[in-house]
């Protein structure tokens, strides 16, 4: 109101500068307008009504309506939910709640890294849980992930290999709209592909999961705009972020299941072994060390 106020004066000033003798009937027609303005603010600062998600009733000017579904939201549920008032009324009375409920989750998982409101890693534990936080997986649960810009997977991993180094590939602007670049990723069957376009539609990271139920994570950045702005370029260290620790558990995976593999392959040689001095000492025979050979080794 005050900035109204200010910007009435300053045209009445110079309106009334030119026409002196209109300066009377102009300054009281302003000044009732400024009254109106007084009184409904007032009006609104003594009205309540009550939010649609905590039932508590609230003064007008604490709470806001949501664009999308004209649902009434607190200040104190926003802030719960993590936004600030000031920002965007086009939040939806379930994506509060949804954000309360995941808010309140997490605090019981003992996380030890969190990205945003997008993904929490227990390193201790060796599981990680995404928003909304409502189940927790186990490091071995991650089989794949992509990166999908505006419908098209712009890089993906392979879980059979290497998960390379999505951080040090998108470095320089590679990942998001770029002129058409087609980049390599430090392993050979991963890679980034960039669209010559300068407008991000959606931007999302998919996750495959060892979940015969679920199968796949959608990871929703919420970003929607061009891709060289401040906030785009929020979005893009975040990606990377959730990016680079997505590569760190599939390496632990792939560390420890080589680790598995070694020691298989110890214990057969150790059973072959304890089998040939058998052979050797007439124990066995070789025709029966052959067989329990072929057996160990799945032959």
């Amino acid at each position: 109101m005050p900035i109204i106020i200010t910007i009435g004066l300053i045209i009445v000033f110079f309106y009334v500068k030119n026409n002196p003798s209109i300066l009377i009937p102009t300054s009281l027609i302003l000044l009732a307008i400024i009254g109106l303005f007084v009184l409904y603010f007032n009006s609104l600062s003594k009205r309540t009504r009550k939010c649609n998600i905590c039932n508590a009733t609230v003064p007008y000017l604490e709470s806001i309506t949501s664009k999308k579904t004209n649902a009434v939201i607190c200040y104190d549920c926003l802030t719960k939910a993590g936004y600030k008032p000031s920002q965007t009324i086009d939040v939806t009375a379930s994506t509060v709640i949804e954000k309360i409920q995941a808010k309140e989750t997490i605090m019981n998982y003992n996380y030890t890294h969190i990205i945003g409101d997008y993904l929490a890693i227990n390193q201790n534990k060796k599981t990680w849980s995404p928003f909304p936080y409502k189940k927790v997986y186990n490091y071995n649960d991650l089989i794949d992930y992509e990166i999908i810009e505006n419908g098209k997977t712009i890089y993906s991993s392979i879980s059979s290999k290497g998960a390379g180094g999505i951080g040090r590939a998108i470095i320089g602007g590679l990942l998001f709209g770029g002129a058409g670049a087609v980049v390599g990723a430090t392993t050979a069957k991963s890679k980034i592909e960039t669209e010559s376009n300068n407008l991000i539609n959606s931007i999302n990271i998919k996750i495959t999961i060892n979940d015969m139920d679920i199968r796949n994570i959608i990871i929703d950045m919420g970003y929607k705009g061009p891709n060289d702005t401040y906030q785009a370029s929020i979005v893009k260290n975040t990606v990377q972020d959730i990016a680079s620790t997505l590569d760190i558990i599939k390496n632990y995976n792939m560390q420890k299941l080589s680790e598995q593999n070694n020691s298989i392959n110890n214990s057969q040689a150790d059973e072959i072994y304890k089998f040939k001095k058998l052979l050797d000492n007439g124990a066995i025979t070789q025709e029966e060390y052959e067989k329990k050979k072929k057996q160990l080794l799945n032959i």
